[in-house]
């Protein structure tokens, strides 16, 4: 028996989201459970539960078809109760990946599409914070395996929580169309 974690695929500057909404779900979604795709142009937020693990060699495959891309992937739960994570991919490159266990957990539980949006992107303020804390906790590609090893030394609970507070609308407020899986 398997316990479930929410994932979330970020992709930003896509010329086609249909079509990669489309190869997500073929290639790992379809079989899982809640499963939404909001786009806004450029971007797609893919979200779904999944048995175990966050399918970070899913999105390196695809990242390979679409090198332009910009790949986040976001994970509730990498290990049975374990913390949340992240990995960073593009062209087919793992840049970075560490896990956590604060406010960004729920955030990615609560896959409110602005908020994640926000938050994770390239650019966003997750990478802001992590650059922060780059010579203590370097980029690289940290097993997945080991997640426990790898949580990033930094609480960012009150910044979400301010997050939290000025994102209150639904995601079609904020541009986002949800988008039909077929």
């Amino acid at each position: 028996m398997g316990w479930d974690t929410t994932v979330v695929v970020l992709a930003e500057d896509v010329d086609n989201t249909a079509v990669l909404s489309a190869t997500l779900h073929d290639l790992d979604s379809r079989d899982y459970r809640h499963v939404t795709s909001f786009e806004k142009p450029g971007v797609l937020c893919h979200a779904y539960e999944r048995r175990k693990f966050a399918p970070y060699w899913v999105i390196e495959e695809i990242s390979k078809t679409y090198p332009d891309v910009k790949f986040t992937l976001l994970s509730s739960d990498l290990d049975l109760c374990g913390p949340g994570g992240i990995v960073r991919i593009t062209n087919g490159e793992k840049a970075d990946s560490y896990t956590f266990l604060d406010g960004r957990q729920e955030l990615v539980k609560g896959h409110h599409t602005e908020r994640l949006y926000r938050w994770f992107r390239y650019g966003g303020l997750e990478e802001a914070v992590r650059l922060d804390h780059v010579k203590e906790f370097p980029l690289y590609w940290r097993d997945i395996d080991d997640c426990w090893a790898a949580i990033a030394p930094y609480e960012v609970t009150p910044q979400i929580e301010h997050l939290n507070r000025i994102v209150s609308e639904a995601p079609e407020a904020y541009g986002w169309k949800e988008m039909r899986i077929l």
